[in-house]
């Protein structure tokens, strides 16, 4: 599934201060995955925080029973400060979205100084500028860059691979998902897909047609990573119904297209790209699509709703105006759902493949709580973890750029599921 690299010569194999430093800690995202770990894993690793607000910062980690001195004041503007922070870590676990305008710096550093990385970006876009300008220093440095380690894009990967791997060779294989979530978003996540929509990513968050830009994020890695032999990638197709809006007989359910279909396709693209060239899978042609399960037949108020949301965000989403109105009614950067709210979500992923040769395969996902917020704050947590035992294993993947299955791959399965995850085939 991956290469095993022997990290004797990785600068990153010992002599720092930290085992993670978790960068953007005084944020929603942050001080949830601040406490989680200090919760949970403080008596084995050796945990730091950073954020802009020093006063915020320190107040987090005196709640949290964490001493002031593995505290540090970061602006990530500041590139000089940011690299001497991550050269005293092992691994860096950035929630400092939105990641366009506050990330750079930090992976920047991470390649230069051969510090590990986890974030939950789904900026696809920027991660793919990022490993143009940062592949080469990470693979000298020998350090792991895994993105996409939230709710974007943990289910989606897991369930495809999972699903992948009970197929030979194909002439086509493709694997439509269809999820079911209650929770919010929190001002982190909003300010993200406020600037994804400032930049003109609107049609990447919510349009079901993603194979242009798809096929340029697979081209950009092999152009700047390394391949591990040279079998034929997959062609890369749409599955029938993927701009789909209505009623879904196999489901007896409502649907539209999943408004991250455009971040998650792009991503499970390119990590089926990767591990099909690594020499597991022998597909012609592969196809990817995701879409929401909403009410029975007889309850169509949120296909309606949810339908109109889409049509707003794409066709609206580029004007200024409307961002202004939107920010105004949302929460604001740091807010997010209550306590209460966020632990009666969940996220259910019913997913189905269908082979050239007739072979059906399905499988179906389940995570209790907000999938944006609590479900997020796991997925980041078990894959930060996951990395540092796999430093400590000397089995950690080649060092670059990595979604978190080419980092991982079934490990990071195994690891969720021994945490709570409910994955049945």
């Amino acid at each position: 599934m991956k290469k095993a690299v022997d990290i004797k010569a990785d600068v990153v194999a010992g002599h720092r201060d930290y085992d993670m430093i978790v960068v953007g800690a005084t944020g929603f995202t942050g001080r949830r995955t601040a406490r989680e770990l200090i919760n949970k894993y403080s008596a084995t690793y050796r945990i730091g925080l950073a954020a802009r607000n020093k006063r915020r910062l320190e107040a987090l980690a005196t709640r949290l029973g964490l001493c002031t001195k593995d505290c540090f004041t970061v602006d990530t503007t500041n590139i000089e400060v940011v690299r001497k922070v991550v050269g005293r870590t092992r691994l860096i676990i950035s929630t400092v979205g939105p990641y366009a305008l506050y990330g750079e710096s930090v992976i920047a550093a991470c390649a230069q100084c051969g510090t590990h990385y986890t974030d939950i970006t789904g900026e696809v876009d920027f991660i793919a500028r990022m490993s143009r300008r940062y592949a080469e220093k990470a693979r000298a440095s020998g350090a792991r860059l895994v993105s996409f380690c939230g709710f974007d894009s943990v289910p989606a990967e897991v369930a495809v691979h999972k699903l992948a791997q009970r197929f030979g060779p194909e002439e086509e294989l493709t694997i439509q998902s269809y999820y079911t979530t209650k929770g919010g978003l929190n001002g982190g996540t909003i300010a993200t897909m406020l600037n994804k929509l400032a930049t003109g990513g609107a049609n990447q968050s919510v349009g079901p047609d993603v194979l242009i830009e798809a096929n340029k994020y697979v081209e950009n890695a092999e152009k700047v990573e390394d391949k591990y032999n040279t079998l034929k990638p997959p062609t890369l197709i749409q599955p029938k119904g993927a701009r789909f809006f209505g009623f879904v007989r196999r489901i007896q359910r409502w649907s539209t297209p999943f408004i991250m279909s455009g971040v998650n396709a792009r991503v499970v693209y390119r990590s089926v790209n990767d591990i099909q060239q690594a020499g597991n899978y022998s597909f012609k042609y592969f196809g990817y699509s995701e879409q929401s399960s909403l009410g029975r037949w007889y309850a169509p108020m949120s296909f309606i709703t949810t339908s109109i949301l889409l049509l707003c965000l794409a066709s609206l989403g580029p004007f200024a105006w409307f961002r202004r109105i939107l920010s105004y009614l949302v929460p604001a950067p740091g807010q997010g759902p209550s306590e209460k709210s966020i632990k009666q979500g969940f996220m259910r992923l019913h997913v189905f493949a269908k082979s050239s040769s007739g072979q059906k395969e399905e499988l179906q996902c389940f995570f209790s709580g907000d999938p944006s917020n609590k479900a997020t704050v796991f997925f980041l947590v078990q894959s930060s973890i996951l990395l540092l035992k796999e430093i400590e294993a000397k089995s950690l993947a080649q060092p670059g750029f990595h979604t978190p299955y080419t980092a991982f791959g079934e490990a990071l399965e195994q690891q969720l599921t021994s945490q709570g995850y409910e994955i049945t085939i």
